[in-house]
């Protein structure tokens, strides 16, 4: 069953969209800065990079989760994603909103990261 599977990417949904309160503020103030620096060095701004500052702040969540929809490989309902991008901020999944999980093979995106290293220079 996929179940297990669909309550898993549900809780990581719900964690990205700030609804799992500590869990989301750790992964918004710290995690995601972390990982965001250990593949890019100098992404941050001095202030992106102060410990109170949650990188959530003033980005697009509705294009957040369909850009992880779509590198994950998973297929959301369409009424749910209706219901989400109409009301994000009050927006909570559960399992039974994750349509479809199929495998997602994982490219070495050497185009993307030599595209954000001409960026970078």
């Amino acid at each position: 069953s996929e179940k297990p599977f669909k309550m898993e990417v549900a809780d990581f949904f719900n964690l990205v969209l700030g609804k799992k309160d500590d869990s989301s503020d750790e992964f918004w103030l710290s995690t995601i800065k972390h990982e965001i620096l250990r593949k890019y060095p100098k992404a941050l701004t001095s202030n992106e990079m102060h410990p109170d500052y949650k990188l959530n702040q003033g980005i697009d969540i509705c294009f957040v989760l369909q850009r992880v929809v779509q590198m994950i490989g998973v297929k959301i309902q369409e009424k749910t994603m209706e219901q989400f991008v109409k009301n994000p901020g009050n927006f909570e999944f559960v399992y039974p909103d994750i349509e479809k999980m199929s495998a997602k093979i994982k490219d070495m995106n050497i185009v993307a990261h030599a595209e954000g290293t001409a960026l970078y220079m």
